[in-house]
């Protein structure tokens, strides 16, 4: 599960964050062929705050 908070959004941590999260939770697969990665953002669930595509 990929997380990132509303403030990390707003300093423009999304980049960083990202990387460090996909390099720790991707370590270990070999094959990723039948590998799907999906993301939303957590303070988008349940909020009503929509993601655009600039988000």
């Amino acid at each position: 599960m990929l997380v990132r908070k509303f403030y990390q959004r707003d300093k423009g941590q999304t980049e960083q964050i990202l990387y460090e999260q996909l390099d720790e939770g991707l370590r270990g697969i070999t094959n990723f062929e039948d590998c799907v990665i999906a993301y939303e953002p957590v303070w988008a669930i349940g909020t009503g705050v929509t993601a655009d595509k600039s988000k």
